[in-house]
């Protein structure tokens, strides 16, 4: 992809956030909710876990916690998508809807 911007690159912590965020979804959709709370679950110990132990990635652990104690927030993540028919739209992780981006 030439002259495309590479955001995964430019914001790491924002890229992991929108991975977990990504993941939880899936799961939540295809797994089931006991999955969904024990993968919930799994990543608040992982996170805590590497905080504390994560060597150079504790303060991006760190951060990953605090982003899951507020509540996973979609304003965290990478920046809204644009769609084909040129609407902003805003992820709503906790709601699993699509809602304009204000």
């Amino acid at each position: 992809m030439s002259g495309s911007v590479d955001l995964s690159r430019q914001l790491p912590l924002r890229a992991r956030i929108e991975y977990h965020r990504s993941r939880y979804t899936f799961f939540r959709k295809h797994r089931g909710p006991v999955s969904y709370w024990a993968l919930m679950a799994v990543a608040w110990i992982k996170a805590a876990l590497g905080s504390l132990l994560g060597g150079r990635r504790a303060a991006e652990y760190r951060k990953i916690l605090a982003w899951h104690g507020r509540g996973c927030p979609a304003s965290a993540g990478l920046p809204p998508l644009v769609e084909s028919t040129g609407s902003l739209r805003e992820r709503s992780h906790w709601m699993g809807v699509w809602r304009r981006a204000r």
